[in-house]
């Protein structure tokens, strides 16, 4: 997984600017932490501290470290990943892309399909499928990456 999870988002470069947020926060703070750092080289232990990084980054930042939570949340699945869960339910929205959020459609609209399917696979795994019931978030994941991989393929 981590090497697909690599592969699909290999083709990013890392932003200059981490954050647009302008005011004082702890959003823009955490984000400014990863300033300057290769998406590689980001551990647990950051995103551990640095939680609020994953909304206070910008669009760019956020998809250029998105592999790192992505890796780590499972290497480190007995570590508790804040910002791995904030994933889970930014992606438990709604399966019609004409209500998404502004900041959830700034982020993932920007995905390739190549990075979704990889967004897909991890979720399969970073969460527990559980019964295959409709209403479960596992099933509201799936079905908001099964309507990003169709907009962004159309």
């Amino acid at each position: 997984m981590d090497q697909q999870i690599a592969s699909a988002f290999r083709h990013r470069q890392r932003p200059p600017m981490v954050t647009n947020i302008v005011v004082d926060s702890t959003l823009r703070d955490d984000a400014h932490h990863f300033e300057g750092m290769d998406w590689t080289q980001v551990r647990a232990d950051d995103w551990i501290e640095y939680s609020d990084a994953f909304a206070g980054f910008s669009p760019e930042a956020f998809l250029y470290y998105l592999p790192s939570l992505l890796i780590l949340s499972l290497e480190k699945s007995n570590l508790p990943l804040i910002a791995a869960d904030s994933l889970v339910h930014s992606l438990d929205t709604s399966g019609d892309p004409e209500i998404w959020p502004k900041w959830f459609a700034e982020r993932f609209e920007g995905l390739t399909s190549t990075e979704v399917r990889a967004l897909r696979d991890w979720s399969s795994l970073y969460l527990t499928p559980g019964e295959p019931d409709e209403g479960s978030e596992f099933a509201r994941v799936q079905d908001t990456l099964t309507m990003l991989e169709l907009r962004l393929d159309s």
